[in-house]
């Protein structure tokens, strides 16, 4: 496990760069993750459709706040399908807007574990 200190708040996160508790999550985690983070390779696009002025939409919002809460109560990721249908955003939509991927987009962004990491919480 390594430590990210970043504005003035330290990041326990994990080998893929994931923050190791969602308990971490915050204002400062996303910024970190959209304009300083370049653990991806700059021809992947971690987000896409943003905000004119560069920020999350509500869409995004709602997608990383749905994976988050479902990781709160069950201790795992939501499914594709299953944060599809929590978040009410059609799973092409959340494709569009991490176009990483669900788990290396959203769940990075959103301070959900990397799935490798979860097996290690229990």
């Amino acid at each position: 496990m390594n430590s990210i200190k970043f504005k003035g708040k330290t990041f326990k996160v994990d080998e893929d760069g994931h923050l190791w508790n969602v308990e971490g999550y915050g204002p400062e985690w996303v910024v970190y993750c959209l304009y300083v983070n370049k653990s991806l390779s700059p021809k992947q696009k971690i987000v896409a459709c943003l905000n004119k002025d560069g920020s999350l939409t509500d869409e995004h919002y709602k997608v990383m706040d749905a994976m988050r809460e479902y990781y709160k109560r069950n201790q795992v990721v939501p499914l594709p399908w299953i944060l599809s249908k929590s978040c009410r955003i059609p799973q092409g939509r959340i494709c569009k807007l991490f176009p990483a991927g669900i788990y290396a987009g959203a769940g990075k962004i959103a301070g959900v574990p990397s799935r490798s990491t979860q097996s290690q919480h229990w």
